[in-house]
């Protein structure tokens, strides 16, 4: 929590900076914007998952970001950000418990990624199919 503050603090102040001279442009109260970003966050944490001994960190930004959707705007994809939600996290908590990755980790960011892909936007994880 403290790491999210800090960053939260960092960003700010790098916006009210002026950087680049760009106008800081605010998407917090978006829904577009949001299901964006949840798609690429969705995307990055299940590459970085597929890859890692320790998939369970690769669940964990993911999971905190939905744990708090009454902080974001959800439009009309909060259902579904809680399917992701609880998908995510029971990845990760499979993940934890197995110290490593679990059996059917493969099948199961599959399901998530099918979960996400409706979602607005163009980001998506390398090689994503079932059996690659």
């Amino acid at each position: 929590m403290y790491l999210r503050s800090v960053l939260v603090m960092l960003l700010t102040l790098a916006g009210l900076a002026g950087c680049g001279g760009e106008t800081l442009i605010d998407h917090s109260r978006d829904p577009q914007a949001f299901a964006e970003d949840v798609r690429e966050l969705v995307a990055v944490s299940v590459a970085e998952a597929r890859s890692s001994s320790e998939p369970a960190d690769a669940m964990f930004s993911l999971v905190d970001l939905l744990e708090e959707l009454d902080q974001h705007p959800t439009g009309s994809h909060r259902d579904l950000y809680e399917q992701l939600q609880a998908l995510a996290g029971e990845i990760y908590q499979e993940s934890e418990q197995a110290g490593g990755p679990p059996a059917g980790l493969e099948q199961r960011l599959y399901q998530l990624w099918a979960l996400a892909e409706p979602l607005p936007g163009e980001a998506t994880p390398e090689n994503m199919g079932p059996g690659d």
